[in-house]
């Protein structure tokens, strides 16, 4: 699975638009977008929700859990279907 910032990159790319309308519209400083694209960078969240306003996207979460393999020490994922019945935590926010 990608990382959420080489998906975010190629979407960016891919969209057709320049860098500089996508930080126009996104009221993100090319300088970041620049640092971003090339890896040597980060984007706030509040750019992130800009940017995926001006790109069209909509982000979907998806719980993964890591076992641990006891002879090896090392984690690897199990897939959705194969989690128990696990109680989502909410955590409340401060909005409601």
């Amino acid at each position: 699975m990608l990382k959420f910032s080489t998906q975010l990159r190629k979407m960016i790319s891919d969209d057709g638009r320049t860098r500089y309308e996508i930080c126009r519209l996104a009221k993100l400083d090319q300088a970041i977008m620049s640092k971003f694209m090339s890896g040597d960078g980060g984007l706030s969240l509040a750019g992130i929700d800009r940017l995926c306003s001006v790109l069209c996207l909509r982000l979907q979460c998806q719980r993964i859990k890591l076992a641990q393999d006891p002879k090896t020490l090392k984690f690897t994922t199990v897939p959705p279907g194969k989690l128990r019945n696990e109680p989502i935590r909410r955590i409340k926010s401060t909005h409601d």
